[in-house]
């Protein structure tokens, strides 16, 4: 998951990010900040419905973390909900 994030935010190397991170963002007991870094490379990606997948997981498992809402926020924004 950190390989996935350096790759996205600091080498812009998108489509090897997204590999990264879809690989351990789906996993069964994935951390609460991997599927928040997959969601953003989503965001950014355009994938708008899988976003916002991972985005409900996020508040699903924690509702308490403040990135899961405003990821969520992003989503719906960009949806134009």
């Amino acid at each position: 998951a950190v390989l996935g994030y350096v790759l996205m935010t600091r080498d812009w190397n998108w489509e090897e990010a997204g590999k990264q991170l879809r690989s351990v963002a789906n996993a069964e007991k994935a951390p609460t900040q991997w599927r928040i870094w997959y969601a953003q490379w989503l965001l950014v990606a355009g994938s708008l419905e899988e976003a916002e997948n991972q985005a409900r997981k996020v508040i699903g498992t924690e509702p308490g973390q403040p990135q899961g809402h405003s990821l969520l926020a992003s989503v719906l924004f960009l949806k134009r909900q």
